[in-house]
């Protein structure tokens, strides 16, 4: 779309009204494609600006998780660091990506609701118009309060999901899930390598073997909805762990 031709739509254009205050369906949907560009145009501007800020965003974003005891987060946090992990190439973009066009929509909210308002209240009658606005106003406050709410419990329910695991275990947490989170020798359906690690715990900490094998039978699971493995390797390496005591 050359420069000239966007100026066109955004221009606002007297409205074609007729003596009862209606409009053709033409009229109707020029303006509805101006203001939806214009809305388009406000959160592209406000993910311009969340992408900047996003260094900022991200530690508010994982200060709930990194309210966690230290020994239930992966990596161990070492140097009183608290840091998320992210497996593909591509992941660190995406994940800036995603959280600057959230933080786009709602940053430029209030530019892209008064196109929709803009667009809308013509045709309301002026009892509906006020009463609109107090709709709108409430909603506003609601969804702030329960935003907050949420954000201020979520450490608590984090702790108590991943305490529930018990000791000797601690959580990835990853923001495509455990699908594409899932990687090393389970993922690849690796028979030596976790034939390898099942040896070295029986000879130095058999204690652990349990707590390996059920870690190692669900992990296969989630190996086999990602589907990066050869099925006779998944299966191989189902038998290894069903013969393993």
């Amino acid at each position: 779309m050359t420069a000239p031709k966007l100026r066109r739509i955004l221009r606002r254009r007297t409205r074609a009204v007729s003596d009862d205050g209606s409009m053709s369906l033409r009229d109707h949907l020029v303006e509805l494609r101006q203001r939806l560009i214009k809305a388009l145009l406000f959160v592209a501007l406000g993910a311009v600006v969340g992408w900047l800020l996003y260094p900022y965003i991200l530690d508010i974003l994982k200060e709930p998780y990194c309210s966690i005891p230290a020994d239930r987060r992966f990596p161990p946090d070492v140097n009183g660091e608290c840091k998320l992990t992210f497996f593909g190439p591509l992941d660190g973009f995406l994940l800036r990506f995603k959280v600057a066009a959230i933080a786009g929509a709602l940053l430029s909210a209030p530019f892209w609701l008064y196109q929709l308002w803009a667009f809308v209240t013509p045709g309301l009658r002026r009892s509906e118009r006020r009463w609109t606005v107090v709709f709108v106003a409430a909603s506003t406050v609601l969804f702030a309060a329960g935003a907050a709410l949420s954000y201020l419990t979520l450490s608590k329910a984090l702790s108590l999901l991943i305490t529930t695991a018990g000791e000797g275990t601690v959580a990835a947490i990853e923001a495509n899930g455990p699908i594409r989170s899932l990687a090393g020798p389970i993922a690849r359906a690796d028979v030596g390598t976790v034939e390898r690690h099942i040896q070295a715990l029986r000879d130095r900490a058999p204690a652990l073997l349990p707590t390996y094998l059920d870690i190692a039978r669900r992990s296969l699971a989630i190996a086999e909805a990602k589907g990066g493995a050869a099925k006779v390797k998944l299966d191989a390496l189902r038998a290894l762990l069903d013969r393993t005591e």
